[in-house]
């Protein structure tokens, strides 16, 4: 009856260190297609003055935005690595919320930062002995709460519905993650390597 099965991504947009980079595709069945990319390279003189890159960022994506047919506005955005704390934890087994609260006196004691400024995301990551005694491994992905405002604001400004907000290892691992799951044999261990 002409019921398409292709869906259409959100617009996927990264923040990144050197330039705004905008991509969206649609997927379905055996096909995947690009719908629309765009990107723009940060000035040397912005990229060290935080306000300067901000603004930079909010023009630029709207000219992208204007240049190219993306579609919808739902929108995915990534979280430039510097602005990102990449944390990998071996904590005393427990209830989750304990380990919460773990991985944010890491934050304010070894990384001296207030954690109630911070976007914590935390991925267990499975169970390790160590010395007779259970462990949970955990990577804590946390990001400052004005940054990651201020992405949103900058979306939101651009009348975008921000769907997620993910850093870049995430990002970069995700897609190879469902690949590989959606196979049915050599379902071993993955390690995936950012060179960037």
């Amino acid at each position: 009856f002409g019921i398409s099965k292709t869906k259409l991504s959100p617009i996927a947009i990264d923040f990144g260190a050197d330039s705004i980079k905008v991509m969206q595709i649609s997927y379905g069945g055996a096909t995947t297609q690009l719908v629309a990319a765009g990107t723009m390279v940060i000035p040397e003189s912005s990229r060290g003055d935080t306000a300067a890159r901000y603004a930079f960022a909010a023009e630029a994506l709207r000219e992208i935005l204007a240049k190219q047919r993306f579609k919808g506005k739902r929108a995915m955005c990534a979280i430039p690595a510097y602005q990102t704390l990449l944390s990998a934890l071996e904590l005393p087994c427990g209830a989750d919320e304990n380990i919460d609260q773990q991985v944010n006196l890491h934050i304010q004691t070894v990384l001296e930062m207030d954690p109630s400024r911070m976007v914590v995301r935390n991925h267990h990551v499975g169970k390790v002995m160590r010395d007779g005694k259970a462990k949970q491994r955990v990577i804590s992905l946390a990001a400052p709460r004005a940054a990651i405002m201020r992405y949103i604001e900058i979306a939101t400004t651009l009348k975008l519905e921000v769907v997620g907000m993910h850093s870049e290892p995430m990002c970069l691992a995700k897609p190879f993650v469902e690949l590989y799951n959606r196979r049915e044999v050599d379902r071993g261990t993955r390690c995936f390597v950012d060179v960037g």
